[in-house]
Formats: C-alpha cells, sequence, structure tokens
C-alpha cells in the first residue's frame, strides 16, 4: 500500500509540475515579492490553493538562491533559515548604477569639480547625520556643516567625533588601496573615537527585522565583514550587492560598540572606491534606510514596510525584497544626485554668461569671478592678483575693491591681510540683476 501512495503522490507532483498555465504563474511571481496575504487574493491558475502556490513559488526562488543549501549550517531547520536571490532585474539595476558612477562616467569627472559646492556636501552631510543619530550623536545642522565642509576646530567631543570622520573621509581613497583586514578596522576605529572618551551617548535602536544574512557570531562578526570587502562577490553575483550586504550586516548586527554607524559608513565608502564606484559616497543611503525605518517613506517608493521586506515559507526566510529596496534607495539616491549635479554646472554655465555679458567689468575681473564660480571656496588677495595679471598693486587693489563695491566679492581683513572671495549667493544676486536691467518690452514679449 505505501508503494502505491508513493507512486500516485508521485503521478499527482508530476501532473502538477507539467500544468503549464502553472508554471507560467510560477514563472511570473518568482522574481514579484508580494505580502503573503496580497499573494492569496492574485488570480490562481485553475483551482490551484494559493497555500500550494504560496509555497511552490518559495521553493523555486530558494533553489536559486543564496547561500546555497549546501553552504549552510545543516544544524539549523530549513524552514528557519536565511536566504536571498539577486534577481536578472536586480542584476540590471545594478550594472546600471555602476555605469553612472565608476571613474570614468560623466558624473564622477564633474564631482571632482563640484565636490565643494553646498548642494553636493549637502548629500554627505545627510549621510553623517543620519549615522550620528542612529549613534546617539546628535550636532546642530550647521555646527556640523562648519566642522565638515568649512573644516572649524572642534569644540565639543561631539564635534571633535565628526572632525575625526571628516579626516578619515579626507583618507578614504588611500584607505581602499590598502589590503582590508581586522587591523585596518580597528585603525579606522581608533582614529574615528580619538579624544572622544568623554563623549558619552546611548545608541538607538533600529527595528529587528530579520536579517539578509545569517547573522555570524559576534566573534566572527568582523571576520565575516572582512571577507565581505576583500571577496565583494562573496555574497552574491555582483561586487555592489555584497557591498549592501556587508552594510546590513553592520547595522542589524552592531560589530562596533561604540560609533557602528559612523564605522558602517566609512566601511562603505571605502567600499565604494575599492569596487570602482567612487561617486556613490554622495548617495546619502543611510539617511534613505533610516527614513524607511522609521516609517517616513512608503509606497511606491517602498513598497514593503522595514522590517517586513521579506517572504516567510516553510523553505526559510526570504529577505530579497530587502536587497532590492536597498538597490532602489541607490538608484533613487543616484538620480538625485545627477539632478543635483546637472543643476550646479546649469547655475555656474549662466552665472558665468552673465558675468562676462556685464560691461561694467575688465576682462581681468570677469576672468577672476569665473575662477571663483569655478571654485567658490578659492580666496584671494591683492598680491595674488597682482601676479595673477601682471599689474601694479594699486591696480590690483582697485580692481578687487571695484568687484566689492558691484556686490561680487565678499572681503575681511585676516592676519593683517585683506583677502576676497565670491559671494555665497551670487547667482541670485546676478539673476536679480539680470532681471533689472532686462527692458520692459522685453519682459512683456
Amino acid at each position: 500500500m505505501k508503494g502505491f501512495a508513493d507512486a500516485a503522490a508521485l503521478e499527482s507532483a508530476l501532473a502538477l509540475l507539467h500544468d503549464a498555465e502553472l508554471m507560467e504563474f510560477v514563472q511570473e511571481h518568482q522574481h514579484n515579492y508580494l505580502y503573503r496575504a496580497d499573494f492569496m487574493k492574485e488570480p490562481m491558475p485553475g483551482d490551484a490553493d494559493p497555500a500550494l502556490m504560496w509555497e511552490l513559488v518559495s521553493f523555486v526562488r530558494r533553489m536559486a538562491g543564496r547561500p546555497t543549501v549546501r553552504e549552510l549550517n545543516k544544524s539549523q531547520p530549513i524552514g528557519r533559515q536565511c536566504f536571498w536571490t539577486a534577481t536578472p532585474e536586480m542584476i540590471a539595476g545594478l550594472n546600471d548604477i555602476v555605469s553612472r558612477s565608476n571613474p570614468s562616467a560623466q558624473l564622477t569627472q564633474s564631482l571632482a569639480r563640484l565636490s565643494t559646492r553646498p548642494a553636493i556636501q549637502q548629500l554627505a552631510l545627510e549621510e553623517l547625520e543620519a549615522a550620528g543619530y542612529r549613534d546617539g550623536v546628535d550636532v546642530e545642522h550647521e555646527e556640523l556643516r562648519e566642522i565638515v565642509c568649512d573644516k572649524r576646530a572642534p569644540e565639543t567631543p561631539e564635534e571633535r567625533l565628526f572632525a575625526n570622520a571628516r579626516e578619515l573621509i579626507e583618507e578614504i581613497e588611500e584607505l581602499a588601496s590598502e589590503p582590508f583586514n581586522v587591523e585596518l578596522i580597528a585603525y579606522m576605529h581608533e582614529r574615528l573615537a580619538l579624544d572622544t572618551k568623554g563623549l558619552r551617548v546611548e545608541p538607538r535602536p533600529s527595528p529587528a527585522p530579520k536579517t539578509s544574512v545569517p547573522s555570524p557570531p559576534s566573534d566572527q562578526l568582523l571576520e565575516s565583514i572582512v571577507a565581505g570587502c576583500e571577496n565583494p562577490c562573496l555574497w552574491g553575483p555582483h561586487p555592489l550587492f555584497g557591498a549592501l550586504i556587508n552594510a546590513d550586516t553592520i547595522w542589524v548586527t552592531p560589530a562596533f560598540e561604540r560609533f557602528n554607524g559612523l564605522m558602517e559608513l566609512l566601511i562603505r565608502w571605502r567600499s565604494y572606491y575599492a569596487i570602482g564606484v567612487p561617486a556613490l559616497r554622495f548617495v546619502p543611503l543611510s539617511k534613505m534606510r533610516l527614513d524607511w525605518e522609521r516609517r517616513l517613506v512608503g509606497p511606491p517608493d517602498a513598497p514593503m514596510r522595514y522590517g517586513e521586506a521579506l517572504v516567510v515559507s516553510s523553505f526559510g526566510v526570504d529577505s530579497t525584497p530587502y536587497s532590492q529596496q536597498m538597490i532602489h534607495f541607490l538608484d533613487r539616491g543616484l538620480n538625485r544626485l545627477e539632478r543635483i549635479v546637472a543643476r550646479t554646472e546649469e547655475i555656474g554655465e549662466r552665472c558665468k554668461h552673465l558675468i562676462f555679458e556685464d560691461r561694467r567689468l575688465t576682462l581681468r575681473q570677469k576672468q577672476l569671478l569665473a575662477d571663483l564660480v569655478d571654485n567658490p571656496l578659492l580666496v584671494v588677495d591683492v598680491g595674488m592678483y597682482e601676479k595673477r595679471f601682471d599689474i601694479a598693486a594699486s591696480t590690483a587693489r582697485a580692481d578687487l575693491t571695484r568687484l566689492v563695491s558691484l556686490n561680487f566679492l565678499l572681503t575681511e581683513f585676516s592676519a593683517k591681510k585683506q583677502v576676497f572671495w565670491l559671494r555665497p549667493d551670487i547667482s541670485r544676486v546676478l539673476a536679480s540683476r539680470s532681471a533689472a536691467s532686462t527692458p520692459a518690452s522685453s519682459t512683456q514679449a
């Protein structure tokens, strides 16, 4: 009787698998992740049981998932094991992100010129603020900008922490060329925490989702992070996918007792340089993930809620939706970065056009202002201007003073020397002046 029952079960299973409509349904839903309740409302092939179809689709996903069953801990029941897949759409998305953010991409070349612009710096500040919030370290936005962008000397332990982070960020490309190991992690953490012993912080816990990687024991966590950085394809078929998995490991299972959020950011930025996507350091992934955690973002940008971006079946916990969401955040952040860069370049070109159209200015003055538009952090004095254009000191001073009176430059005395720099609101000044000089008839036309 048992043999007959087994044969009948096999025949029933084969009949199920040979059903073209059923298999088409499985293929359509393999990469389409829904909450179980929503899946159950989907039209089923024939009279198929929705619960059975849920398990069948999950089985197909598991067979394509990582880690493979062979790589998993056999002592753990399969239904409690975590896995993920990298769907064709995810790989295509990652390849597109790499093509737009690699060293030869136009965006990366533009950022080499524009990275000190306030609109671009704001993106990095968003990352640092989010990481600091997660670590329980609060610094006012303007104070953070002064520490990170203006390099003001820190006055408090909190400011010292972000000054240390800034110094490490300035070295990040160099750190990416060094072998990544536990010793390098220790060096980075020691540098980050330098002179912050008096800083008492209470990290803000995040909701605890099922993780996308089975969390290693605490004594193996750093080794796991190192392995993921040394071999970016360890966790999947794409190095950028591996960087995201590594970031998730640090976020979900804190690897550092203090400043875990800032360390995650630094390690991820180092990985961006190491795998050749440096422009991604201006994508505020920490901020977007934190907003997702706090339920500040929802559909369509985040189809599933944070902590619920996973699919549970008798074959384990599939966290592919989480990885899909992180890739979407990267893509969305990159889109925003490209728009900001394009707008910044457009404003710069418009400013230079208006400067060269201004008949009140000499060619020397126009050239200086154009240089300052390209590099707003540049500070000049009379001696520099004199040498640049090979003119008398009196002429140089008169030119610069004239630019101040015309509202192009600001000035102050520093160490007994008068210095000049471009007005931060130069685009607004030029635009208003251009509008004021436009004839009324032209405006009406």
